[in-house]
């Protein structure tokens, strides 16, 4: 759990890292990068103060540790500015108009 937990941090500041940068080289596909790279984030978020509660067993939900505000903090990543719902279906639109198909009525 320790490794996937890394492994998701790891490619959650590679993809930041990359769309901070090409948005710079490419300013019409930063509402693109920008927008995958909060839905993975968020949701890489959730997934790792989970496991670190997993790991953790019963302590991960006690008050002595800080897991519990780090989960719902990481949980309200998920709802703050767009819904990873909401940001799914705007990258879809995004890829899909990029390819030259019109966007589905909304």
């Amino acid at each position: 759990m320790i490794a996937e937990m890394d492994g998701l941090v790891g490619a959650s500041r590679m993809l930041l890292w990359d769309a901070a940068t090409r948005a710079g080289e490419t300013p019409g596909q930063a509402a693109l990068l920008a927008s995958r790279a909060k839905r993975f984030i968020s949701s890489s978020a959730v997934l790792v103060a989970d496991l670190a509660i997993q790991v953790c067993g019963g302590h991960g939900y006690s008050q002595e540790l800080p897991l519990e505000n780090h989960y719902r903090d990481a949980r309200g990543l998920t709802l703050h500015y767009k819904t990873t719902e909401l940001l799914g279906l705007d990258i879809a639109g995004l890829l899909l108009e990029s390819r030259g198909v019109e966007p589905w009525p909304a």
